[in-house]
């Protein structure tokens, strides 16, 4: 691996990491950081909402030029036979000659009015669900524009990095998820002990005070009879 193939490897986990502590949008940030490191000018992020071929739905969730990509877009996902092929395949899939491809003729129009020469498939593993969750796309744009070897290789990397790091945010979150229940239950069981020990409070203080006021009202018989 190369010093600048290193570098961009560590630029993307601290972006990973940076977005994850922070809680900003993960993939919006990942997409500009991948766009500039591969100079490409179109790169965007679909989420695999449901994978079933006959009723599946994708959704966009992020990408740049964000004008360009209906961020929160939806659709079926057996309109999409690229994203369909992708998902099924489960590795960094290339289309080297997108205008002649029949998996992308139903936006051929974009792909030759961009000048869109490769399209690339980056998957996003989840170990937790078993299977990809998102796709990075990354276009080629321009005659001559095409994915070197060494860049294929550093995405499939990134791909790889970035599915354990988000496999890594899922194993926190479940864990935090599972301190935060045992923390709800440990809390409701003392509200509940603590509401028993009331009523039972509440009810000695009915007693006590039901039982002054039958002494008040001994004394104060007594004492009138006394005075009378």
């Amino acid at each position: 691996m190369s010093a600048i193939h290193r570098r961009a490897i560590l630029e993307i986990a601290k972006t990973m990491v940076g977005d994850i502590i922070n809680k900003v949008p993960v993939f919006q940030q990942l997409t500009q950081k991948l766009a500039e490191i591969l100079g490409v000018q179109r790169c965007a992020v679909f989420k695999i909402i449901d994978d079933n071929p006959d009723g599946g739905l994708v959704e966009i969730t992020a990408g740049i030029p964000v004008e360009e990509h209906g961020i929160g877009w939806q659709d079926q996902l057996v309109d999409h036979p690229d994203i369909a092929e992708a998902l099924q395949r489960g590795t960094l899939m290339r289309i080297s000659n997108p205008e002649a491809s029949p998996l992308t003729a139903y936006f051929k129009e974009i792909i030759t009015n961009r000048k869109i020469k490769e399209i690339l498939y980056i998957p996003i593993y989840s170990r937790t669900k078993g299977k990809t969750v998102n796709l990075l796309v990354l276009d080629a744009v321009g005659e001559e524009a095409k994915f070197s070897q060494e860049e294929l290789e550093f995405c499939r990397e990134a791909g790889e990095l970035i599915s354990l790091l988000l496999h890594r945010e899922e194993i926190l979150r479940q864990n935090m998820r599972h301190l935060f229940i045992n923390r709800l239950t440990t809390l409701g069981g003392s509200i509940n002990r603590t509401n028993k020990l009331a009523q039972k409070i509440d009810e000695s203080a009915r007693r006590i005070l039901k039982e002054v006021k039958r002494m008040e009202d001994i004394f104060s018989n007594d004492t009138g009879g006394l005075l009378g």
